[in-house]
C-alpha cells in the first residue's frame, strides 16, 4: 500500500491539489449530493438565465469551465481582493517549493487566451505573500466574496447540472443531452431528473409530445415519472462515485504529465480509509478489479 504522505513529497503543488482534493472530498461530495436540489434551492443557487441561454449551456462541453476561468481573470484584472489574495497565496506556495508559477497559470487558465494568461502572470509574478492576505479566511469575508461567483448562471449550471451528471450518472451533460435529443429514452429520463428545463429544447419537446399521444404507453409513463422525480438510490451509489472520482483522478494525472496507475489510485483510497477509520481497505471498493472496471466504464462514457 502507498503512503499518501510519502507520495506527495516530490510532487508539484498544482499536481498534488488536483489529485488529492477530489480524493479527500469523495465522502463529503457523496453526502452533499444527497437531496441535492432541495439544498440548492434553500441556499439560493437559483440564479438562472432565460431558458434559451440555459439550454445553450448543454451544447458546449467547455462553456462552464471557460466561463469560470474568464470570471476569475476578470476579478484579477480588477484587483478584487479575495481572488488576488488566493492567487498570491498560491504563488507563495510555488515560490516556497521552487515550482513554476507560470506553469500553474497556463494549466489553471487553459481555456483563456494566452495573452490574458500572460497578463496575469506578469501582473502577479513579483507579488509577495503578506500577512494581510490571511484575512481572506475570515468567516465573514470569505462567504460574501464566494457568493459573487455562486450567483453567476454558468456556475449555477455547474453545480445544479454538471456535478450531478458527472458524479451520479457518470456522463457529461452535453453527452446526455445529445443522446436525449436523438431519442435515447434512458438518457432523456435521467436528464429530466436532473433538469426539468430541457423540455424547452424543440427536439426533446417533440419527443415528449409524440409520446403523450398515447398516455398509457410505457414510454410516456417513464417520462412522466422522470419529470416528477430526481435520481434514484440505485443510480446514486457510493461505489459508482468512487469509480468516477477515480477516473477523474486518472485523467488529471495524465494531463499533468505524471500518470497514476489504477493500482496506485486504489492504494490511495485504501490509505485514506486506513488513515481515517483504521481499516486497511476502503469499504466502498469491492475489489481492485471492480474499481478498475468502474474507472474504465467512466472513461468510456465521460471522457
Amino acid at each position: 500500500m502507498s503512503d499518501i504522505r510519502q507520495w506527495q513529497k516530490d510532487k508539484p503543488s498544482y499536481y498534488r491539489a488536483a489529485i488529492l482534493m477530489p480524493l479527500y472530498l469523495s465522502d463529503i461530495m457523496f453526502d452533499a449530493l444527497k437531496d441535492h436540489y432541495t439544498k440548492l434551492y434553500k441556499h439560493g443557487w437559483n440564479n438562472v438565465p432565460n431558458i434559451k441561454e440555459w439550454i445553450s449551456y448543454y451544447t458546449d462541453p467547455d462553456i462552464v469551465i471557460r466561463k469560470y476561468q474568464e470570471i476569475i481573470i476578470e476579478y484579477l484584472e480588477k484587483d478584487e481582493f479575495f481572488f488576488e489574495a488566493i492567487l498570491i497565496i498560491i504563488k507563495g506556495i510555488f515560490e516556497n517549493e521552487k515550482q513554476d508559477f507560470q506553469l500553474f497559470i497556463n494549466k489553471y487558465f487553459d481555456l483563456v487566451p494566452i495573452n490574458k494568461r500572460l497578463e496575469i502572470y506578469e501582473k502577479y509574478k513579483d507579488y509577495k505573500c503578506d500577512d494581510k492576505y490571511a484575512i481572506i479566511f475570515d468567516q465573514n469575508i470569505l462567504p460574501n466574496d464566494i457568493m459573487k461567483i455562486w450567483h453567476i448562471p454558468e456556475i449555477v449550471f455547474l453545480v445544479r447540472v454538471c456535478m450531478p451528471c458527472i458524479f451520479i450518472l457518470g456522463k457529461k451533460p452535453h453527452i446526455l443531452f445529445k443522446e436525449a435529443k436523438s431519442g435515447n429514452l434512458n438518457s432523456l429520463c435521467n436528464l429530466l431528473r436532473m433538469d426539468k428545463g430541457i423540455i424547452y429544447d424543440p427536439d426533446i419537446a417533440g419527443i415528449i409530445h409524440e409520446s403523450s399521444l398515447d398516455i398509457s404507453s410505457s414510454k410516456f409513463k417513464k417520462i412522466k415519472n422522470a419529470f416528477s422525480s430526481t435520481v434514484t438510490s440505485k443510480q446514486y451509489s457510493k461505489t459508482a462515485m468512487i469509480s468516477r472520482i477515480g477516473a477523474f483522478i486518472e485523467v488529471i494525472s495524465e494531463k499533468y504529465g505524471s500518470p497514476l496507475s489504477r493500482q496506485q489510485i486504489e492504494d490511495m483510497y485504501n490509505d485514506l480509509a486506513e488513515f481515517g477509520t483504521g481499516r486497511r481497505k476502503h469499504t466502498d471498493i469491492q475489489s481492485g478489479e471492480a474499481l478498475s472496471k468502474g474507472i474504465q466504464r467512466t472513461r468510456k462514457n465521460l471522457f
